[in-house]
């Protein structure tokens, strides 16, 4: 399964991986994907539905910039913000990508 990595925070998500014993490789996309992708990265086959989706739950809750997408076979894509790990696991073996993305924190400054 891909992951699709944008923003400069969001390799944290591969360090938590590391962290939980995630196996995956990082790779370069083909011609035809999305080319402006911070980079991307595979997870190992067997990997663990409970263990991704909790360190991908967790990734998503600590940080109020975070996001992870889910695209489906059918090509339903589902934020999963708010939902448990456990829904996750279960949705992750109809998953063929995964998009993380970490926004920067910006500053709103008022009046000048």
């Amino acid at each position: 399964m891909e992951v699709i990595l944008f923003g400069r925070g969001s390799e944290s998500l591969l360090a938590d991986f590391d962290s939980a014993g995630i196996a995956y490789e990082r790779w370069i996309p083909r011609p035809w994907q999305i080319l402006d992708a911070g980079f991307w990265a595979r997870i190992a086959d067997g990997v663990s539905w409970p263990d991704l989706a909790a360190v991908m739950v967790a990734w998503v809750q600590t940080g109020g910039f975070r996001k992870i997408s889910l695209t489906q076979i059918d090509n339903k894509i589902i934020n999963i913000a708010g939902i448990s790990a456990g829904e996750v696991a279960t949705m992750l073996p109809s998953c063929k990508n995964i998009m993380a993305v970490e926004r920067q924190k910006t500053d709103t400054k008022s009046g000048t």
